[in-house]
């Protein structure tokens, strides 16, 4: 080992004291993560005698604890001369002020609610402990400045003493007085020193704000890092203004009110001029007039007569890390949102199936020219908007099956565009601009119409006077700078599809709730508030993101990403429609389907088109009919979502008894049963509720011809 590895100083020791064995592990191991020393204790009784033995540098400590709570613990550390420096961080799930006024009170330097972000622990520690070893400095540089005062008031005793020797001693004592001289400069050189090492500090921390005042508020201290975050020199606040002038007045004032005292500087420092450190969350209000969110902590400082000289604030931005939380929250309730819309629509597309199939096995009944035919057709002509809300809805929560192709946008938006143009009306001017060199991507054709149609027409109700809407498709490449604000998406390469316009625009208040579900800023009765939530689920369901921007009165640009393709795959030829064709069949065909209405209809259509129709009311009743059944089984009609056996696990087991069976899976969303994310597996043959009995026809003949 050599000297200098003699030199290198142990890590700080941090002592731990909760009496819940999972909170006093995981606390341990984040501590001990940032490589400090760490003590644990389970109870106030184990922690006294740990710190008797010896004393850490920095204590957590739980409030609730039995036997002892934390306030007395802490209580009976602070009447000890011995461990009163120790800081002591209060970390509790009690958040009322009493509890932190009570914390402070015993003598706790910060307290901490759960839950707790790690990293803004680790800083709180970090902060504490560079304060006490500044302080611990700062008292030693005391020490040798009170021995010094000693020294020279010596000095001044033996001048005293030997005055009436004065002359004689002259040459002697001008011998003292310039080693008196030495000794002075000596003193005022290392005092200049401790003050650079201070500055130096100050310097160091550029990813702090540290702003110190007199106590009567006017600043004295301005750090780089405050220069950094706020833009103003230090020359231009100091000796000249007070922390005011950074702050929302609005929100000092509310704080005023809530203190009951006049806005002002002491909305910042009451509770340091009364000993407390208090940690709060602040609007800063930088030089260009931009503003920022910061986590600030005040406190007093003192003399060493314990004279109160001053205050100072320590600032961290947090700004980005409440975005991301807010974010947190939106996708959570979107989330939320999504699973019950999903639930809705799964149960409505079973109630919509019968409507659906008997009013066209009626309608067959009837020529066109019969009122009934025409009645028939209003309750299908509504079904038909019913079906659509579902679809909506199933869209939103990602649950839509979509079946993904290799696809160019910028050929989708060619062939989309006239059709765009006969909706929108004549006073919309369109301008499309795509890229030369625009990559693929991997899409559901159908659903990426969708979302362009419902941006257009958001756009287009956003400029009832007219306007221009500009398309726009591009290469994009995305790195860290702008997934960090939107965490939902990987940095990578993209396709960027733009939709803005020069319309009303929007506030921040309605940006922040433009994608939620039945939102719409229109009049009763003229929109259903599901056309951009279903665009935003559509383009998740493809593995992108969707974003908006918008200023009141400067219109908005809504920007689609969605993941290139790198490698180009041929699509498989979808097998051709029928188009309303009837495809008859005699085949013998199994229908599994838990609810009651939907089997029932579903065995009639097959039967009407020819079918040998065998039914099973759940799994287990399809399994012993398939052993017990001694003819032909030609095709499994399964719902997908069923209780005790889903519809794929049936199949792989019915596929082992009869190897030749053919599958059409059914369901109003299947759960990732049969896709992933609402993405169809490959190969699987899938028909959404509800349906007519032409669809099922089709997809009958679609998978029975199939070799």
């Amino acid at each position: 080992m050599n000297y200098d590895d003699r030199q290198k100083p142990e890590p700080p020791r941090i002592m731990v004291v909760d009496d819940v064995p999972a909170n006093l592990k995981l606390l341990t191991e984040i501590v001990a993560g940032y490589g400090y020393r760490v003590r644990p204790a389970s109870s106030g009784q184990l922690a006294l005698r740990s710190v008797a033995a010896e004393a850490p540098d920095l204590i957590l400590l739980d409030v609730r604890m039995p036997e002892m709570d934390g306030y007395e613990v802490c209580r009976r550390l602070k009447s000890d001369e011995k461990h009163r420096s120790i800081p002591v961080i209060f970390i509790s799930a009690l958040d009322e002020t009493a509890d932190k006024v009570k914390g402070f009170e015993a003598g706790g330097v910060d307290y901490i609610t759960k839950p707790f972000q790690p990293l803004e622990v680790m800083k709180r520690i970090e902060t504490h402990l560079t304060l006490r070893h500044l302080q611990q400095r700062l008292e030693i540089q005391n020490i040798c400045l009170q021995q010094e005062i000693a020294e020279r008031k010596r000095a001044e005793e033996v001048l005293r003493m030997h005055e009436a020797r004065l002359e004689e001693l002259i040459v002697e004592r001008t011998a003292d007085l310039q080693l008196e001289i030495r000794e002075r400069r000596k003193a005022e050189l290392t005092v200049r020193e401790a003050n650079e090492r201070f500055r130096t500090i100050l310097r160091a921390a550029t990813g702090y704000s540290i702003i110190g005042t007199d106590t009567d508020g006017i600043i004295k201290v301005f750090n780089e890092g405050a220069e950094l975050m706020l833009g103003y020199r230090a020359e231009e606040v100091i000796d000249k203004a007070t922390p005011e002038m950074i702050h929302d007045p609005v929100e000092v004032a509310a704080r005023a009110a809530e203190m009951r005292i006049n806005p002002g500087f002491e909305v910042f420092v009451s509770a340091a001029r009364q000993g407390e450190t208090e940690t709060r969350e602040w609007t800063y209000i930088r030089k260009d007039g931009s503003r920022l969110t910061v986590s600030l902590t005040v406190t007093a400082m003192r003399s060493e007569m314990g004279m109160l000289t001053g205050f100072i604030g320590i600032a961290r931005d947090i700004t980005v890390e409440k975005k991301l939380e807010q974010q947190l929250i939106q996708s959570q309730k979107m989330e939320s949102v999504g699973l019950l819309a999903g639930g809705v629509a799964h149960d409505f597309n079973n109630l919509l199936t019968p409507i659906f199939g008997y009013t066209e096995l009626l309608m067959a009944g009837f020529s066109e020219e019969d009122p009934r035919h025409k009645r028939l057709q209003q309750v299908k002509q509504a079904a038909e908007r019913a079906k659509d809300l579902t679809r909506r809805l199933l869209a939103f929560s990602r649950k839509q099956i979509i079946e993904l192709k290799t696809v160019d946008l910028g050929d989708i938006i060619r062939q989309f565009e006239n059709m765009l143009s006969r909706t929108l009306r004549e006073n919309i001017r369109i301008d499309v601009a795509i890229s030369p060199s625009l990559s693929k991507v991997r899409a559901d054709v159908g659903q990426i119409e969708l979302v362009l149609l419902n941006l257009s027409i958001n756009a287009q109700d956003a400029m009832p006077e007219g306007g221009g809407l500009k398309i726009e498709i591009m290469d994009m490449d995305l790195d860290e700078s702008y997934t960090a604000i939107h965490p939902e998406i990987v940095p990578g390469p993209y396709v960027m599809l733009a939709v803005s316009d020069t319309g009303t625009g929007m506030d921040e208040k309605t940006m922040e709730q433009i994608f939620d579900p039945f939102f719409t800023t229109k009049e009763l009765g003229k929109g259903t508030g599901l056309g951009l939530s279903t665009a935003y689920g559509i383009v998740r369901q493809h593995g992108g993101s969707i974003c908006v921007y918008s200023e009141k009165n400067r219109g908005s640009v809504f920007k689609v990403f969605l993941p290139r393709v790198i490698e180009d795959t041929t699509s498989s030829t979808p097998p051709p429609s029928l188009q309303d064709v009837v495809a008859h069949g005699i085949e013998t065909v199994l229908v599994t389907e838990d609810n009651e209405m939907v089997r029932e209809l579903a065995c009639e259509m097959l039967e009407t088109l020819g079918y040998q129709v065998l039914v099973a009311e759940n799994p287990d009743r399809c399994v012993d009919l398939v052993r017990a059944y001694q003819g032909r089984i030609d095709l499994l009609l399964t719902d997908v979502v069923m209780p005790g056996m889903n519809g794929r696990e049936l199949y792989e087991l019915l596929s082992r008894i009869r190897p030749d069976l053919k599958v059409l899976f059914m369901s109003g969303y299947t759960s990732n049963v049969i896709g992933h994310h609402g993405v169809l597996d490959e190969g699987v043959a899938f028909i959404q509720k509800p349906f007519t009995m032409y669809l099922l026809s089709e997809k009958m003949r679609q998978v029975l011809d199939t070799l």
